[in-house]
């Protein structure tokens, strides 16, 4: 309670670059490696503490001061209470960095796999389309050539030309959608 640092795993060195030793000759070294924007989860995990409630826990970031690299911590504490006063607390901390990492690829692997098959339902729904306009276009400049009318040929044939270069735009949405589908079934662990 008093910030005095009783005992600190030999672990800590891997995770923080500082050795055990750090942390019991300087109490406040824990505070400079969190993440800024964390700090607000680490102080009312210990206001949480100091106030008697028993156990608890926060996921936060903290700097590593050898690699500067990320690493998640999902910390728990238990306040140790003597006389109703928190005399300790002792906890563990647990490194989720990889756990974490994990999630936010499979995240995106689903943002990518969802981005394939929308991109899949518009090219399908536009080819669709595409074909409709391409086959009323045809029989228009059909009806024109059989009926000696070619005033309007060249109007639909720069339709037909526009909705093929779109078919091809759609072919290319399907095979960005396969790409992606492609992509998040290959595991890239």
């Amino acid at each position: 309670v008093s910030g005095h640092v009783r005992y600190v795993s030999p672990a800590i060195e891997a995770l923080t670059g500082h050795p055990p030793e750090a942390f019991l000759d300087d109490h406040h070294l824990w505070a400079t490696l969190i993440v800024e924007e964390d700090i607000p989860l680490v102080q009312g995990m210990h206001e949480r503490l100091m106030a008697g409630n028993g156990t608890a826990e926060a996921l936060y970031r903290i700097r590593n001061a050898d690699t500067n690299a990320i690493r998640y911590i999902l910390d728990r504490a238990a306040a140790v209470v003597e006389d109703d006063a928190v005399v300790r607390m002792d906890g563990i901390l647990v490194d989720m960095t990889e756990r974490m990492e994990l999630e936010q690829r499979l995240e995106r692997s689903e943002r990518l796999r969802s981005l394939g098959q929308l991109a899949r339902d518009v090219a399908h729904d536009f080819n669709n389309l595409l074909a409709s306009i391409i086959g009323h276009a045809d029989l228009l400049l059909e009806r024109g050539r059989r009926h000696g009318t070619t005033e309007e040929a060249p109007p639909l044939e720069r339709i037909i030309k526009a909705a093929e270069q779109g078919s091809r735009l759609t072919d290319r949405l399907l095979n960005f959608a396969r790409g992606s589908q492609t992509r998040t079934m290959e595991p890239r662990l």
